[in-house]
């Protein structure tokens, strides 16, 4: 059925060549972009086209549109040089159709079964504007630009065959189509936009709908070396997956597309989601079906919608309405926001939800306001196997629910305190740990009923106040209670008498569930024992007593594989003292458009965004700070300065690595490319330890 699709594209184009329909020829001096490099069109008396091309690494791209005689806007592709070299997705003797159409403007490359491998948008622009122009269409939503842009092979460049393939159907799957494959039936299925027709044959598609169909089935069929790709592939946007109803997420943007009720979300292994990224954008929640962007949420109504909701210093995911919505993480998973005064996740009025094996906290401390965890009305939802970390002011808020259970969690590092529940009723804590949290009321039971905790362990925290502060019955089973100031022990009920109190403070066993949380969770507020160090860590660098060790704690998935995970460590061998400095994150994005300019400083990024550790060293003239450096994307080397004791991370504009370590002068020297009309160059630049730029040094030097 999708062949008679194709047909009827190729049968329209058809019709524009041989009898002209608003076919047109190409003008002298018109500019005609791909993606990746700008065309300038030279034309000569007998019609024929000499393109002449640049990009931003280079010119001197040319080749020859030699005019189809008789067909008006028809060409085909000749070579400008001896060797027959041309430097678009064709060969010579490939037809080329001029369309303009739709309030489109074309250029169509075809291969001689007449389908569409290759296009260039007619443009007035200069190479700037189109570059920055493509690199606005790459942060769009990938929905809306299959729907609304014409695609090009360098946009296409940074999916997968089967995300290709997803992205083809979605075109369809929008007009409501009727797929046979159990998996494409899975995959739109789970999509709450998808609405499928009784009959396949009454769906319209748009000429750019059809082109877009045609140009990703195309490169469905090119060979992986043989396609465009660029050096932000990491960050490119990449297709949810679906196997036995079970929805796997890599993205932000693929988590929010995914929400919905009845079904589970899973966030993939080793993917670290910063909600931040996709909440801060109102064009993604503003005037979208079941989206809203709001200052304040109210409650009411019964369909689920996904909401930014406005907070002191930001933007909160709030899900208002859920019914039996599972996010549950893979494997070293976690979710943070930006927003001191955020939640992380927030819920209102949803019942049977589930939040599963998930580390979740706050890049930066919060006061006064924001948590981990929001829950305000509803019943029935579930916290199971997380980690909930600071620095949100609490780990759990809960207002006005029923039945909300916590098990196998961790709740520690938050700010002002464990938790508040508010006129709630059966909430109950199972096998949980509360752990290194401050410092207010650190467990406050407001006018809530049958609040229950078994098995629980409380030790390390401290706060002007006493541990429970409650008005209402508390029942603990089984539970370790390490603090000074327990409150008001007429409001802990212990039934079967079973419940360890003392005052020691200094009680610190290991935590039945892994703390992995970036920033504080990683690198914890005290010094470790050199023997937490894994016993597989490599020595890389030392100073007199002070060392750096790095280990491999997720090995690469396979051969030319990005997703290593590894941990760096700063020891001091003669106190026997370690500290974590940082764990990598392979999904770290590119950071390269907030280091633009000619000498730019260092920036600073979350210590849970540090893409790669391959080499590390003590810090020249400052032995409690390391420099961290690795080549996460196959081709730029990126460079760190961590503080662990500080909990902080700069990333060093540099693509090519340290050069130098000046302990005398407290001074980086660090390599990089660029090019010019002469081509590929090296320079060096020197940075001091809180990342400013203070100097270029040595000569250029070129290929």
């Amino acid at each position: 059925m999708q062949n008679k699709v194709l047909r009827s594209f190729m049968q329209l184009v058809l019709v524009l060549c041989v009898l002209g329909l608003q076919a047109q020829t190409i003008k002298d001096g018109s500019r005609w972009w791909d993606g990746g490099r700008l065309y300038t069109a030279q034309v000569d008396a007998s019609g024929m086209v000499k393109m002449n091309g640049e990009s931003e690494d280079m010119g001197g791209d040319r080749f020859l549109l030699k005019p189809v005689d008789g067909k008006k806007g028809c060409y085909t592709i000749a070579a400008d040089n001896k060797y027959g070299w041309i430097f678009i997705r064709g060969e010579v003797g490939w037809r080329v159709d001029y369309v303009q159409q739709e309030n489109l403007n074309f250029l169509a490359v075809r291969n001689p079964n007449g389908d569409c491998v290759y296009t260039m948008i007619l443009t007035p622009d200069n190479l700037k504007n189109c570059v920055a122009q493509q690199r606005i269409a790459e942060e769009r939503e990938v929905s809306w630009m299959l729907q609304n842009q014409l695609l090009n092979v360098a946009y296409l460049g940074r999916f997968s065959k089967p995300q290709l393939r997803l992205l083809r159907n979605e075109i369809l799957a929008r007009h409501g189509w009727r797929f046979q494959s159990k998996d494409l039936q899975q995959y739109f299925g789970s999509q709450s936009w998808y609405s499928p027709v009784a009959d396949n044959n009454t769906i319209k598609l748009s000429l750019l709908e059809l082109t877009n169909l045609q140009l990703l089935k195309s490169e469905e069929a090119v060979e992986d070396e043989n396609r465009v790709r660029y050096e932000n592939i990491e960050s490119a946007p990449k297709m949810a997956e679906v196997v036995d109803g079970v929805i796997t997420v890599t993205t932000e943007e693929q988590l929010i597309n995914a929400l919905g009720n009845d079904r589970t979300i899973q966030i993939g292994a080793n993917v670290h989601l910063n909600l931040s990224r996709i909440l801060g954008q109102e064009n993604k929640f503003s005037g979208v079906a079941g989206r809203g962007w709001v200052t304040v949420v109210k409650r009411g109504g019964s369909e689920p919608v996904i909401i930014s909701e406005f907070c002191t210093d930001g933007q909160q995911l709030t899900l208002k309405n859920f019914r039996r919505l599972t996010i549950r993480g893979e494997r070293n998973t976690s979710i943070e926001v930006d927003p001191r005064y955020a939640f992380c996740l927030n819920y209102i009025d949803c019942v049977e939800c589930k939040v599963e094996n998930l580390t979740i906290g706050h890049t930066e401390g919060g006061y006064c306001d924001g948590g981990v965890i929001g829950v305000e009305g509803g019943s029935d939802n579930q916290i199971t196997d997380c980690d909930l970390y600071g620095c949100g002011t609490y780990g759990i808020v809960a207002r006005e629910t029923n039945g909300l259970t916590v098990s196998r969690t961790n709740i520690h590092h938050c700010t002002y305190g464990i938790m508040e529940l508010w006129s709630s009723r059966n909430v109950k804590f199972v096998d949980c740990d509360f752990f290194n949290n401050r410092e207010y009321e650190l467990i406050a039971n407001r006018s809530s009923v049958n609040t229950v905790f078994k098995g629980c362990r409380f030790f390390g925290n401290w706060a002007d106040a006493p541990l429970f502060q409650s008005d209402e019955d508390i029942m603990l089973f089984n539970c370790e209670v390490h603090h000074q100031d327990v409150g008001t022990r007429e409001r802990l009920i212990t039934p079967e008498d079973d419940c360890t109190f003392d005052g020691n403070v200094n009680f610190n066993p290991e935590s039945r569930q892994s703390p992995i949380g970036p920033d504080a969770a990683i690198s914890g507020a005290e010094d470790l024992d050199i023997h937490q160090i894994p016993k597989t860590a490599v020595r890389v660098d030392s100073y007199f007593q002070y060392a750096v060790y790095v280990n491999v704690d997720q090995p690469s998935s396979g051969e030319g594989e990005v997703d290593e995970v590894r941990s760096v460590w700063l020891a001091n061998e003669r106190m026997g003292t370690a500290r974590k400095v940082c764990v990598t994150n392979p999904m770290a994005p590119v950071q390269w458009e907030r280091m633009k300019g000619k000498n730019p400083d260092a920036v600073s990024v979350p210590l849970s965004q540090i893409a790669a550790a391959e080499r590390a060293w003590v810090a020249p003239g400052d032995v409690s700070k390391v420099i961290v450096e690795g080549c996460p994307d196959s081709r730029n080397i990126w460079t760190y300065i961590i503080d662990p004791y500080e909990h902080t991370a700069l990333q060093l504009p540099s693509t090519e690595g340290v050069q130098n370590l000046d302990w005398e002068k407290k001074e980086i020297t660090l390599a990089s490319y660029s090019y010019d009309e002469d081509g590929r160059y090296s320079f060096k630049r020197v940075y001091s330890l809180d990342g400013k730029f203070l100097r270029r040094t040595g000569e250029i030097e070129r290929e």
